[in-house]
């Protein structure tokens, strides 16, 4: 992709703000998050503006996106706050998280709901961390809910 310089300039921009977010904000709270604002269809972006100037693809933009929520789970896990366990929502980004962390694998222990699985991170700067990845397209609205609270409730016991 051409722009590669500007792509871990923008990354390094993103991820510091969101974690100097979380960090500043999470104080007294039991789950801390990231979520983009393109979940909401009135906050959505068209990337084509940004393709043109960039020269790239959707697919690079959202690969950004990915890479940016990567770095900024990997700061706020590292931060020494203490966090015990993820969730993850989507392929990409989970993959994009666990690569970031230097993982080797996820070992599954139970299913959450269908396509929701809870497990445990296998090595990296991570080894041992719980974590729920669920599907990105998949699951009622409440799917977050569900799985936040189960994974509350394995880190409790």
């Amino acid at each position: 992709m051409k722009g590669s310089g500007f792509i871990a300039e923008k990354i390094k921009a993103l991820a510091g703000r969101g974690v100097r977010d979380i960090l500043d904000n999470c104080g007294g709270y039991d789950v801390c998050s990231v979520v983009g604002r393109g979940i909401i269809p009135e906050h959505r972006v068209s990337f084509e503006p940004y393709m043109k100037k960039r020269g790239c693809s959707v697919d690079d933009l959202s690969n950004l996106i990915n890479l940016s929520i990567a770095e900024i789970s990997y700061q706020v896990m590292s931060s020494g706050k203490g966090f015990r366990g993820i969730y993850t929502c989507g392929g990409d980004i989970t993959v994009a998280v666990c690569s970031r962390m230097q993982n080797v694998g996820l070992r599954l222990l139970g299913e959450v709901l269908p396509l929701a699985s809870y497990g445990e991170i296998i090595g990296g700067d991570s080894a041992g961390l719980k974590i729920i990845t669920k599907g990105g397209m998949v699951g009622e609205p409440d799917a977050i809910v569900t799985c936040v609270r189960y994974l509350k409730e394995k880190l409790t016991v």
